[in-house]
């Protein structure tokens, strides 16, 4: 499958959050105690996001399926968040989510190691702190207790 296809479909999924969560704005806000942010402007937030990510793919001039490369990128990086989303209960959110993004990284071209495991750990540590402190939300601890 094409990188563009790829785009227009996150574009397509990003279009649909955003939807969904100024429906959830409009029928629940003014009955329920959201917080500011809330989980419709979370998730719109988020359907922006991925909105913008799959606009930036589609409209991008594609290297690597021009030289028959990385064609089994989306499949393996899907196997990956799979593969995270199981994990994460068993290993926490911490130890999940670092293996995860030095997945994806590796998935994504990076090649050399060290600075791989280092932006896996900036990028667990980022996303930590993002749910912890300004979404205020529980993450799983798994077995380890972290």
């Amino acid at each position: 499958m094409s990188d563009r296809l790829w785009g227009v479909g996150l574009t397509i999924i990003g279009a649909v959050m955003i939807w969904d969560g100024w429906l959830l704005g409009q029928n629940e806000r003014a009955t329920s105690v959201f917080d500011f942010l809330g989980p419709d402007r979370y998730g719109m937030l988020i359907g922006a996001l991925i909105a913008f990510c799959g606009l930036v793919i589609s409209l991008s001039r594609s290297t690597n399926a021009a030289a028959g490369e990385g064609n089994l990128a989306p499949v393996s990086f899907t196997i990956a968040l799979s593969a995270y989303a199981a994990i994460m209960p068993w290993l926490g959110y911490t130890i999940a989510t670092f293996v995860f993004f030095v997945a994806a990284f590796l998935l994504a071209g990076r090649r050399k190691l060290l600075p791989t495991l280092f932006a896996g750990a900036v990028s667990t540590a980022g996303f930590y702190f993002i749910f912890v402190y300004f979404a205020d939300m529980p993450l799983p601890t798994g077995v380890f207790g972290i």
